[in-house]
């Protein structure tokens, strides 16, 4: 995992364009047009990837074709199911919490998952283990869960305490959900990475009905959008990472298939 770590953020920005800059000035005495060249380029696109209209217009695409949910969806499902709601990551050593506790991407899904469960009464999954193994580190479904029931005041059925990737996230609750003969599942996760998600969770045999939150919106008429920032540098870091990772899952998919 460490490894597929940092491959990952030699790929994607800002790591791999301050490597290309680099490169740049390196090379800068012995091929100068081409140093120049690299240097430039580098920039222009970490200029553009940092425009929010840029990143919130690279998240709105992977977004398309996803809607809020509506309880009024459930009335055309028969079965009882459940709401699945997946870890998005950790603070370690939060010294206000006295230990570990959730990002706030985490936060907003757990949010969005006990509003879930007010509306429709469906047990709780949460999904999320320990990344890198650390023994002494309590999985991300248990910090989750004491946020689920010690902050929001809801019951918490199940966790999966294994899982390190979206796809183990999959295959590791429809285990759980295998024994309780459950097979529709209202999907808990950032509209961004819901492609991915829903794609992998279809995958492991269950009904899934989205239930993506955050949703972009993007604003071309406001100036700043247009001007450089960080909150448009992440957006677009996000929108890469869905990406590669969607192509990574879609490769190794035609590598079964061989």
């Amino acid at each position: 995992m460490i490894i597929r770590a940092l491959f990952k953020t030699l790929l994607l920005p800002p790591t791999s364009l301050l490597l290309l800059m680099l490169i740049a000035w390196l090379g800068w005495r012995r091929w100068p047009r081409f140093s120049r060249s690299l240097l430039g380029g580098a920039l222009l696109v970490f200029w553009i990837l940092s425009l929010p209209v840029v990143g919130g217009t690279l998240l709105m695409y992977l977004e398309r074709g996803y809607q809020p949910f509506n309880p009024e969806m459930l009335k055309t499902e028969s079965a009882q199911g459940a709401i699945v709601v997946l870890g998005g990551g950790r603070v370690s050593d939060a010294r206000e919490y006295g230990g570990d506790t959730v990002n706030s991407k985490t936060l907003e899904r757990l949010r969005y998952g006990a509003r879930l469960y007010r509306e429709t009464g469906w047990p709780i999954l949460l999904t999320g283990g320990r990344v890198f193994e650390e023994r002494d580190l309590l999985p991300e479904a248990q910090l989750m869960a004491q946020v689920m029931t010690e902050e929001f005041q809801i019951p918490v059925t199940w966790q999966e305490e294994k899982s390190k990737t979206t796809a183990e996230n999959a295959a590791f609750s429809a285990q759980i959900f295998r024994q309780q003969g459950i097979e529709t599942v209202l999907l808990v996760t950032h509209g961004w990475h819901m492609p991915r998600a829903s794609r992998v969770f279809q995958q492991a045999g269950l009904t899934v009905i989205p239930a993506p939150m955050a949703l972009t919106i993007v604003e071309p008429d406001r100036l700043l959008s247009w001007f450089p920032s960080l909150s448009g540098l992440s957006s677009s870091y996000f929108a890469l990472h869905e990406f590669l990772g969607g192509w990574v899952y879609r490769w190794q998919e035609s590598r079964k298939a061989e």
